[in-house]
């Protein structure tokens, strides 16, 4: 519908020229914005730049994080390949223009749902567990267990969390390495800190070493088994109690830690 009167040229001045760097964002968006503020000086008569703007930074972020969550399942079902931008935007209810202005490709929006979904499983479940100041070696070894086990039983776009992870081992892209490699630094660099205290200073990097990798393959097997909902046995599946799980691995790790520092103490007499 024409505008009657309206201020077109004196709106895209003003938000080009005063606006731009305020709401932070870009040319497109701009244009959406400026002929927004058209319609609503056509149906009241006046402007407000302050509240559109405040509106188009609140409508951006939700459609940013709409496609974040979208993406994320559909690369943890299907992967980078087998998705396409199309599909993410249909199950985001987002036109598909707002992949380019919020992730420019499909390679720069694989990176941000890795960060994202990285990020937020960490600030639900951190990697250290929730712990005390003064709590002993063997609280925080069964904190962190916690910690990486209830990680698969998060709900939401969050569940595909672990099948993200997986796609990018089974076929990766090259794309993410740096970050999953930080990843698994920040975890292995806990579950070593902890061990290291239990072992005592008797051990070798080494005795460490292998006593983190049997603590990651039971927390990493445990999490597969249960994502994929195999191994069920007599109508129910011996995973779906965490707690007991978590004691499980607790239990037997520090049977294991032990076994270790006996086998430490042998050879140092």
């Amino acid at each position: 519908m024409p505008a009657r009167n309206h201020p077109s040229v004196d709106v895209l001045t003003c938000i080009f020229t005063r606006k731009r760097h305020e709401l932070k964002v870009e040319t497109n968006a701009l244009m959406a914005f400026a002929f927004r503020i058209v319609e609503l000086y056509n149906s009241t008569g006046r402007l407000n730049l302050e509240w559109e703007g405040l509106r188009l930074r609140k409508d951006g972020e939700s459609t940013r994080g709409r496609i974040l969550d979208a993406a994320l399942q559909l690369f943890g079902e299907k992967g980078f390949y087998h998705t396409t931008n199309a599909e993410v935007c249909e199950s985001a209810q987002a036109n598909i223009a707002a992949i380019n202005y919020h992730f420019r490709t499909k390679e720069q929006l694989y990176k941000e749902v890795c960060q994202y979904a990285i990020a937020s499983i960490n600030e639900l479940y951190p990697p250290e567990g929730i712990v005390e100041p003064a709590m002993s070696p063997e609280g925080r070894l069964r904190a962190h267990i916690a910690s990486l086990i209830m990680r698969s039983r998060v709900t939401g776009s969050l569940r595909y969390y672990h099948n993200l992870r997986m796609m990018e081992t089974f076929n990766p892209t090259g794309l993410v390495d740096e970050i999953w490699q930080d990843w698994f630094r920040q975890h292995t660099d806990v579950s070593m800190k902890i061990i290291r205290k239990l072992v005592g200073p008797g051990a070798q990097e080494v005795d460490v070493a292998r006593c983190q990798l049997s603590l990651a393959g039971q927390c990493y097997l445990a999490n597969s088994m249960y994502i994929s909902g195999k191994y069920v046995k007599d109508g129910g599946n011996h995973l779906d109690d965490e707690q007991a799980v978590i004691d499980h691995i607790y239990i037997f790790t520090c049977a294991g830690i032990q076994a270790a520092i006996d086998k430490i103490k042998a050879r140092t007499r």
